[in-house]
């Protein structure tokens, strides 16, 4: 199959994400370390997120974001979307297996619930971030707005951790 970067450019965008953004990040196969635990929690009144965290894009104007999204009552929510400052385009994205190939996919109107958190981490659900204003580096922090249906919009600050970092412990209540 042809493809043209005049035909079909978002191709081109997906695939320099699976395999320079993110594929180096699956050769971590287990799950978070087990000595890190979460940095920082941001709520509203009915919304809790857990330790957003990002890698470094190690030059590359593209990104994602990562972190465990719950709510405080028993009451479900749905993410719409989320935007930052930092960069020019921000979608929630899913990676899924499709006849052995990886595809990375748009997530849409996501519902998180007290028994069903969403769990943001490589490999599978996170925030994609395009047209960054510069690289992301260790140590530094981005701004990110969640925004839901019912709870409005929440502001966090995504921290920035070395590549070879394992990514944070994400258990969050919220109470």
């Amino acid at each position: 199959m042809n493809i043209s970067l005049k035909t079909k450019p978002d191709i081109w965008l997906k695939w320099f994400a699976a395999f320079f953004i993110f594929a180096p990040q699956f050769a971590y196969a287990g799950e978070f370390g087990p000595n890190e635990s979460a940095a920082e929690t941001f709520s509203n009144k009915s919304i809790c997120v857990a330790s957003p965290w990002a890698y470094e894009s190690l030059g590359k104007l593209i990104g994602a974001a990562y972190m465990v999204i719950s709510v405080r009552d028993d009451v479900s929510d749905t993410l719409l979307g989320a935007s930052s400052t930092a960069a020019s385009k921000v979608e929630v994205h899913d990676i899924v297996m499709v006849d052995g190939n990886m595809n990375m996919t748009p997530a849409k109107n996501l519902t998180v619930s007290r028994e069903s958190p969403l769990k943001m981490k490589p490999h599978g659900l996170h925030i994609m971030l395009m047209g960054l204003d510069k690289p992301l580096e260790p140590e530094m922090t981005i701004p990110l707005t969640l925004k839901f249906m019912h709870s409005g919009v929440i502001e966090v600050e995504v921290s920035v951790r070395n590549f070879n970092d394992n990514p944070p412990t994400h258990t969050v209540t919220c109470d």
